[in-house]
């Protein structure tokens, strides 16, 4: 029996189609969170995951999606209210400038915005669009990257519980830099204490994502790497010259988390807050060498370690 369930998994896995139009629209409605998670769990990463006593880095933020809801995680993934919490926590100058914000697509006015600039959609992650030159600002396509989640609930596919009831929202921001010079360094915090970062760099959908350079706290290289998300070129680059005000920072919001991840873009040597994230890869992350699974996962202590 274990065999043809496992083979059954194995089609799913490899017939990706059909699986995520599946459970995405029908499963994931009317499933149970812990029991929806564990199948999309060894659909998306080959194994079964234990929920009583999770062990790796995904399978403890897989835990955290159902055991860790606190009403602030809202603001905090909240690309519009966050900056609220930045400014008053730290200071506006931490901020992102927000050039406007529209209730729905139609409503943007691009007359009021400058000749370059980001769009954003507040309430999930990754639907952005950036105009390099208001002149040939595609409508359609700025469209369709920014409604795409507009019409389902962000929180269902994947069970990230801070994004649940969000209100639907664009936001533009200027550029703060070329896409492919805007350098951004990403602190991995565990049980409020950062342990460690990354850079990242030419994020760009087309190539297959960011090139990431991985950094212990004290900016010494990381023998890590991000098996998913992660282009193979390599491009070196030097920590951040704001490093220890970056740890600072991180310390601050990171604080009552199990792990939270704090995204920073350094420009002209200005710190700026671009984000904060709760699950990485949405809890379905997975680093080389393994040995780097079970420590990342070690450093979330959670009920469950005591009961293993």
């Amino acid at each position: 029996m274990i065999q043809k369930i496992n083979r059954l998994f194995y089609w799913m896995k490899n017939d990706s189609n059909v699986i995520w139009i599946y459970l995405w629209t029908n499963l994931g409605i009317i499933l149970p969170d812990q029991l929806y998670l564990r199948v999309l769990f060894r659909l998306r990463m080959g194994y079964w995951m234990s929920f009583s006593h999770p062990k790796r880095f995904a399978e403890k933020l897989q835990w955290l999606k159902i055991h860790d809801r606190q009403e602030r995680f809202h603001q905090m993934v909240d690309k519009y209210d966050v900056k609220q919490l930045i400014e008053k926590t730290i200071g506006k100058e931490y901020v992102v400038p927000c050039l406007g914000v529209w209730n729905c697509f139609e409503d943007i006015n691009l007359d009021e915005l400058p000749d370059s600039f980001i769009l954003k959609a507040t309430f999930d992650s990754g639907s952005y669009y950036i105009c390099n030159d208001k002149k040939e600002f595609d409508k359609q396509k700025a469209y369709q990257l920014l409604t795409r989640n507009w019409k389902h609930s962000y929180f269902t596919p994947r069970r990230e519980w801070p994004y649940k009831g969000l209100k639907r929202r664009i936001i533009a921001e200027p550029l703060l830099a070329a896409p492919n010079e805007l350098m951004e360094y990403k602190f991995f915090c565990f049980e409020g204490e950062p342990k460690w970062f990354q850079s990242c760099l030419d994020r760009n959908r087309d190539l297959g994502g960011a090139i990431l350079n991985f950094f212990h706290i004290d900016g010494s290289p990381m023998d890590i790497r991000d098996k998913t998300h992660c282009r193979s070129e390599t491009v070196q680059v030097a920590p951040p010259e704001n490093l220890t005000k970056m740890i600072d920072i991180a310390r601050i919001f990171a604080k009552g988390t199990h792990f939270l991840r704090v995204d920073f873009y350094e420009v002209k040597n200005h710190i700026y807050i671009g984000e904060l994230t709760f699950y990485e890869a949405a809890g379905f992350c997975e680093f080389e060498p393994e040995e780097w699974n079970l420590k990342l996962g070690d450093w979330i202590k959670l009920p469950t370690d005591k009961q293993a």
